[in-house]
């Protein structure tokens, strides 16, 4: 194995604990977060439900907040999956199309209400490889679907 690879690999376990040592941070009323790079993780009690990795913490969480199908994309997923709704780049079926259905704005509107109850755990990481490798890392440990990992 590449000594660089796995080198980062050592790592992963050490940070893992890190991430799960952060205080839970409720969602409501908005936390005010750091600006920077993170992976982060949403919770229901001890139940970690996405996984996720940005740029910018506190534009990414107001994202997923924000009530748009645009930014708010645990939510928009996670619609689409209780409706058995698979992706589709096809005009005119997008998530605009989607969003304006009311079977699927309601079940967009569950779960941004469900996500509003959770809590956030995060790790700042700034290294870009380091943050794919740890939020790949935390999904498989944490036991959340890995679509984000899927091809488009």
């Amino acid at each position: 194995m590449n000594a660089q690879f796995q080198e980062r690999c050592d790592t992963l376990p050490d940070k893992f604990a890190e991430l799960m040592q952060c205080p839970p941070h409720p969602l409501t009323p908005r936390p005010k977060l750091i600006k920077g790079p993170a992976v982060y993780a949403f919770f229901e009690g001890d139940t970690c439900v996405y996984v996720g990795r940005t740029r910018n913490l506190q534009n990414r969480i107001r994202g997923h907040l924000s009530n748009s199908h645009y930014s708010e994309t645990f939510a928009f997923k996670e619609a689409r999956s209780k409706l058995g709704l698979s992706a589709t780049y096809r005009k005119g079926e997008g998530r605009g199309f989607l969003f304006n259905q009311p079977e699927f704005q309601s079940e967009f509107q569950a779960q941004r209400q469900r996500l509003e109850g959770a809590t956030l755990r995060f790790l700042s990481i700034q290294n870009e490889i380091d943050q794919y490798l740890f939020e790949l890392y935390a999904a498989l440990e944490l036991g959340t679907p890995l679509i984000e990992f899927d091809t488009h």
